[in-house]
């Protein structure tokens, strides 16, 4: 396996809007995309009776995350509290913590670092690889003091890398 760089750090804000003007108005970072519970749904395909999906359905025009870019490939992911108690987390948890949530790992082939580090058995994986909304694969494993780590890929047509289109 190798790391080619950070993907993203992650981090769950209380108000979007004042993160925003921080990390774009005086860090100079740029919008690059964001992702709304309905987009989310609508990857997921969640079965209609999910209890989660119902908790989340009338959010659906809310955003659930914003990318913004660093630089050229370098990203920070911001997670949206704002209208619902309980939020939808990877890895699949439902916290309303606020602060770090995650560190991504961009790797060069993602189905062989999922093989390298199953075979470790010091190693946590939580998931196998799955194409993400945004296309990137990724796969998540935990540290020895349980932080999640998510290792990732590109494909081509990324919306890190294409900017999915508009700025919202």
């Amino acid at each position: 396996m190798k790391i080619i760089s950070t993907g993203h750090p992650s981090y769950r804000v209380t108000d979007r809007e004042r993160a925003l003007r921080f990390y774009c108005g005086c860090l100079g970072l740029k919008k690059k995309f964001t992702i709304t519970y309905g987009e989310l749904l609508a990857f997921e395909n969640m079965p209609e009776d999910d209890p989660w999906r119902r908790k989340i359905e009338p959010m659906k025009d809310e955003i659930w995350l914003t990318y913004l870019e660093i630089a050229p490939h370098q990203y920070l992911e911001l997670f949206h509290p704002e209208g619902a108690t309980e939020r939808y987390n990877f890895p699949l948890s439902a916290s309303d913590h606020i602060g770090y949530l995650h560190l991504a790992l961009e790797v060069d082939d993602i189905f062989a670092a999922y093989e390298e580090l199953r075979a470790k058995p010091e190693v946590r994986i939580v998931s196998a690889p799955k194409l993400g909304i945004e296309h990137a694969w990724q796969f998540w494993i935990e540290d020895p003091d349980g932080n999640s780590i998510e290792l990732m890929q590109y494909e081509p047509d990324a919306w890190q890398l294409t900017g999915h289109g508009e700025e919202r």
